[in-house]
């Protein structure tokens, strides 16, 4: 199993049984989004399967195209049969009261687990996990595109890191890489190399991440050499250059496009 796990959280009945057609149509489209944005994450998806099976059945009454696409996004997610709570553990969920909501203490504990909230309010809940010894604030975020990604960014395990050498293959640029590719020296310090790493995006190889810088025209790309481990070396290239572009699938490339969208590159 991954050490990153997210718990879906869906919308209380008294919530999404209030919601006109538009809005259950832009929450699963939120949720769609936000997971095509970190599709290349390794991560465990759990939900409550009494909960899923209460919405979805809602959601498929008023639009069975919608309810199919929720079915798509979740193919992958591992439905919780109840509430399996620790003997002695507690979990307060603001708002709610309903106790299939509570989240399973092994599924969310506090290290590289979040609780994915699905709601129209633009606000994650707030979750306490209390027990006899300890009491511990539980991640949470609001199921859209920007909170997911960047929880990712901060908080995936393992991290990715540099490599001690990471500038060696761009040292002297420009050079001539691979495929006619323009290999520039790399001009980031390593607190932005660093900061930049964490937030690239996967490619069609699972071991190089891609990320445009946009305010200088850049896209960074860092490889693992040696296809083990997560020590990653770097260099940079024109964003124009379709020699280099060509090689991270379409995928990548709309991730990209999508951050600059977003406002996050």
């Amino acid at each position: 199993m991954s050490n990153n796990k997210l718990y879906l959280l869906f919308p209380a009945e008294a919530e999404y049984t209030e919601y006109s057609d538009d809005d259950l149509h832009a929450l699963i489209k939120d949720l769609d989004r936000a997971l095509f944005l970190i599709n290349h994450e390794e991560f465990d998806g759990f939900y409550c399967n009494k909960s899923f099976r209460a919405f979805h059945s809602f959601v498929k009454e008023r639009d069975s195209n919608l309810s199919a696409l929720l079915l798509k996004i979740l193919n992958d997610w591992i439905p919780v049969i109840g509430p399996d709570i620790e003997e002695g553990v507690e979990f307060h969920i603001s708002g709610r009261d309903d106790i299939e909501m509570s989240v399973p203490a092994y599924y969310a504990s506090p290290d590289h687990s979040a609780v994915l909230s699905m709601n129209l309010t633009g606000k994650a809940v707030d979750i306490i996990r209390v027990c006899s010894h300890s009491t511990a604030r539980i991640s949470s975020i609001i199921c859209t595109e920007s909170p997911l990604y960047l929880w990712f960014c901060e908080n995936r395990s393992p991290q990715r890191e540099l490599h001690p050498e990471y500038k060696k293959h761009s040292r002297f640029g420009p050079t001539i890489g691979k495929k006619g590719v323009v290999v520039s020296a790399f001009t980031y310090t390593d607190d932005e190399a660093k900061r930049y790493l964490y937030m690239a995006v996967g490619t069609s190889s699972p071991k190089r991440y891609v990320l445009n810088i946009t305010s200088d025209r850049k896209i960074l790309v860092f490889f693992n050499q040696d296809h083990s481990g997560t020590a990653f070396h770097a260099y940079q290239t024109d964003e124009n250059d379709n020699a280099e572009r060509s090689k991270y699938g379409n995928t990548a490339l709309k991730k990209m496009k999508r951050l600059k969208k977003l406002g996050l590159t």
